[in-house]
């Protein structure tokens, strides 16, 4: 049976226009990752475990954006090119209708010379994300500490006021590293997988809306595969969100920790003989009266919290289970398809068992949502799997409706 064949050739450079317009966009994703997805600084003690997978993984994932982009761009510019051929045959066409025909020939049938993409409106959509970069940020120790013992940081307050050293904030960032890192890179990676994904979405609409202007084999091949290039684009959204959630978890679990080594300090400092002379150094401080007189108390303190730092190092082991359910996120996200090959989501399930049981049980908002999250992750992993080895290409040898892939 022979082909229906239709084209609006305008309609075709417009989709093709889009199509490039949305690889720039893509682009500037890759560019946001590269930016924004790994370690700056601050990756001091517990930290220091994740520090190179983090660089990998985002290495990992602008590779896989920068192959996306070209697969995107290349796909525009087929289109464009069958846009091209489209009407070059068409021309071709209405050239000899003219040779044999007493008839005036109709405005659509005259010669046009140029692109076809010189008349054609860009297929837009309706905006992508945005990809601001967040402010760098400290962790907020002191903030932390003051919750389960307020006292606490108004020692640690006098000593910095005397000394220009925060003992809290200088033993928790040795002792766990700058946390605020850890949220930082989970709120890129989620807008980055957002930004991915509505490209994804914008692509699926745009070869949605020239259905009803082109037919034919060229056309048919083309529906087949869109969806598959949509989909793989789709799933960055529900991989890049369960990135998030294990560092939301990690972040929790890290406060946690910190709030039990404030006891172990609290419980130090109650013992310190000098302890009741710290209200009246903070009395003192109010009336803006220096320091200087209460260094041996600054120098006692300061001297207990290297002993509390080393004890705290045991406690340290109630978040390594956290660390290492993130490495296994990080393995997941930076390679889906290989990761799920090798049973890596039977894996994963038993890293976050353990995690939690280490945590105590009972499963706290951070763990219920990233157990929430992690079904559709491992279905988009089934859809990257699915991703087009490479652009589409509407046929061979200038036969735009032969051989369509």
């Amino acid at each position: 049976m022979a082909e229906k064949f239709s084209v609006d050739t305008n309609e075709l450079a417009g989709l093709g226009a889009g199509t490039e317009d949305l690889a720039a966009y893509v682009g500037k994703v890759e560019a946001f990752v590269n930016a924004e997805a790994g370690p700056k600084d601050g990756w001091n003690g517990l930290m220091s475990q994740i520090k190179a997978p983090f660089e990998g993984m985002r290495t990992a994932t602008a590779n896989r954006y920068n192959q996306r982009q070209t697969v995107m761009y290349m796909t525009g510019n087929e289109l464009i090119s069958l846009a091209n051929l489209y009407r070059d045959q068409e021309q071709r066409r209405s050239e000899r209708i003219r040779q044999v025909s007493d008839t005036p020939v109709t405005a659509h049938d005259s010669f046009q010379q140029g692109d076809a993409t010189t008349a054609a409106a860009h297929y837009t959509s309706d905006g992508q994300p945005d990809l601001t970069p967040a402010a760098h940020e400290e962790a907020d120790v002191v903030g932390i500490v003051r919750e389960a013992a307020s006292w606490v940081a108004d020692a640690d307050d006098a000593i910095k006021w005397g000394t220009g050293w925060s003992p809290i904030n200088d033993t928790f960032n040795k002792l766990v590293g700058n946390w605020a890192e850890l949220t930082r890179i989970g709120n890129a990676y989620s807008k980055a997988g957002e930004g991915i994904a509505g490209a994804g979405e914008d692509f699926q609409t745009m070869a949605n809306r020239v259905k009803s202007h082109w037919d034919g084999d060229a056309a048919k091949g083309f529906d087949g595969w869109a969806p598959k290039l949509a989909k793989a684009f789709q799933a960055e959204k529900p991989l890049t969100k369960v990135v998030k959630d294990c560092l939301d978890l990690l972040v929790a679990e890290i406060k946690k920790l910190i709030k039990k080594i404030v006891e172990l300090i609290k419980k130090k400092l109650e013992e310190h003989v000098q302890i009741k002379s710290w209200s009246g150094a903070l009395k003192a401080l109010a009336r803006r009266v220096p320091f200087a007189g209460n260094a041996y108390e600054a120098g006692e303190v300061i001297k207990m919290l290297y002993d509390v730092y080393n004890e705290a190092q045991k406690l340290v082991e109630e978040v390594q289970k956290a660390v290492d359910l993130v490495k296994s996120v990080v393995d997941f996200f930076s390679n889906p398809v290989d990761f799920l090959k090798d049973a890596g989501e039977k894996k994963l399930k038993e890293k976050l068992d353990e995690a939690e049981k280490k945590a105590g049980g009972g499963g706290s908002d951070e763990f219920r949502q990233l157990k929430k999250d992690l079904p559709a992750a491992f279905g988009g992993a089934f859809d990257v799997a699915q991703t087009p080895g490479g652009a589409y290409s509407g046929g061979k040898d200038g036969h735009p409706w032969a051989d369509a892939q």
